[in-house]
């Protein structure tokens, strides 16, 4: 009795191909063309041409063959930046953590009953 259920889950497997695209098929091919036309405005906008960048390799190989072995004559002043740089991540987390869970409160449906609030 076993042996035509793997029969008619192939059957029905083939009679939805058959049937064409299902909504998930299609929200899936959406959502690809989506992201493809955005990520197709976004490299118009930047204006990127291959080849600038090609040929800004030679100068990136360069400044890389300079940059090595490091100058520690700056170390001071770069542990203050690095420094600086954390400091201003972790404020602007926690501040957007404290900011997140209020909102994040009003948007559950189980504790907040009214619909125009999420």
């Amino acid at each position: 009795m076993t042996a035509g259920r793997p029969v008619e889950k192939t059957l029905m497997l083939i009679e939805q191909h058959q049937r064409g695209w299902g909504s998930r098929q299609f929200k899936t091919f959406a959502a690809v063309l989506l992201i493809v036309v955005f990520y197709a405005a976004c490299w118009r906008i930047a204006q990127v041409d291959i080849f600038r960048l090609v040929s800004g390799l030679p100068r990136l190989v360069q400044w890389l063959a300079e940059a090595w072995p490091p100058k520690l004559d700056d170390l001071p002043l770069i542990l203050e930046r690095m420094a600086e740089t954390v400091a201003m991540a972790a404020l602007g987390t926690t501040l957007a953590t404290i900011l997140a869970l209020p909102t994040a409160v009003l948007a559950s449906r189980n504790i907040t009953p009214v619909p125009l609030l999420y």
